[in-house]
């Protein structure tokens, strides 16, 4: 998470610097950039709703592949004595497909966002090249490094999307962690009822063995 955090401010930054540069040479461009930054950011709040929920059911459904896996493993010897390899091996599969589905629509998501991000990212390039063609009186270099930039801005602005929304989906762990302890119930605690239980099945034989230890005791005893 802390990686996370530091990638999506730089690119924050890189970009941040990126537009000031090219609308410093080229000020007709913030006519365009509005627009363009505007759809950017609702693009990146209807993603990170989508990531978001499709990261919670991806997290959901690993967890009974390794509690699964882990079961299977502790349990190895019975399985095999009792022959049920090939039950143990379906159960497994399905929830490996559970946990598939999850991250293939996670991965869909992810694929959906980058066409749309490569298509704003051509639109900026497009509006930094015609407001070159306005601003005649600009150095044709300056309009080159504005060019440069424009390029430069469409990776950093499509990454930035995507880390921004990584680290809040990186979130994701802690609410996981909040839900296990406000919503699973814990175990009632078995050590008076197992208590209970062991004095009423073994009743007499405990009595009779604190009978026995007595007599074993008072012999002792008498022989010292």
């Amino acid at each position: 998470l802390p990686q996370a955090v530091e990638i999506a401010l730089f690119c924050i930054f890189s970009v941040s610097a990126t537009f000031i540069v090219i609308a410093a040479v080229t000020p007709f461009f913030l006519l365009a950039a509005v627009p363009i930054l505007a759809v950017y950011y609702y693009v990146q709040v209807f993603f990170k709703k989508t990531a978001l929920d499709l990261k919670r059911l991806d997290q959901q459904a690993r967890g009974p592949v390794y509690s699964f896996f882990s079961e299977t493993l502790s349990g190895l010897t019975s399985i095999r004595a009792f022959s049920k390899q090939d039950e143990f091996a379906t159960l497994m599969e399905q929830r490996l497909d559970n946990s598939t589905r999850a991250l293939y629509a996670q991965k869909m998501a992810e694929r959906w966002l980058s066409l749309r991000l490569e298509v704003l990212g051509n639109s900026v390039i497009f509006a930094s090249a015609l407001s070159g063609v306005f601003a005649a009186s600009v150095y044709p270099g300056l309009i080159g490094l504005s060019l440069t930039y424009s390029f430069r801005a469409t990776g950093l602005m499509t990454f930035m999307v995507r880390q921004v929304t990584e680290a809040q989906t990186q979130m994701t762990a802690s609410e996981q962690i909040l839900s296990y302890v406000n919503n699973v119930q814990t175990e009632a605690s078995v050590s008076d009822e197992t208590a209970a239980a062991v004095a009423r099945v073994h009743g007499p034989r405990a009595k009779g063995t604190s009978k026995a230890q007595g007599r074993v005791d008072e012999t002792m005893a008498t022989n010292e």
